[in-house]
């Protein structure tokens, strides 16, 4: 898959119930590594959380995600560009 900034992606993750009505708990793995915020349910889509591509990179894609993170600031988080060939889909528009 080729890779814009700009470009809306699903990125999978685990759903869990978040600490508000309207809002889920989410976790990202990403080798080993979980990036873990609550999102607003507009925001998921089947297992999945809707991102945005930041940046592209050689090796790398960084997306930005909406939320409230706990690991990461202002829930952008950088993938290796293998996971996210990978992992990664384009989003419905």
């Amino acid at each position: 898959m080729k890779f814009t900034a700009g470009q809306a992606v699903k990125i999978p993750c685990a759903i869990g119930p978040g600490a508000f009505s309207g809002e889920s708990l989410v976790t990202i793995e990403v080798e080993g590594e979980r990036v873990t915020g609550f999102v607003k349910r507009e925001f998921l889509l089947d297992d999945a959380v809707l991102g945005t591509i930041v940046e592209v990179g050689p090796d790398s894609v960084t997306m930005k995600v909406p939320g409230s993170f706990f690991t990461r600031a202002s829930g952008r988080t950088t993938v290796p560009f293998g996971w996210a060939n990978a992992h990664l889909q384009p989003a419905p528009a």
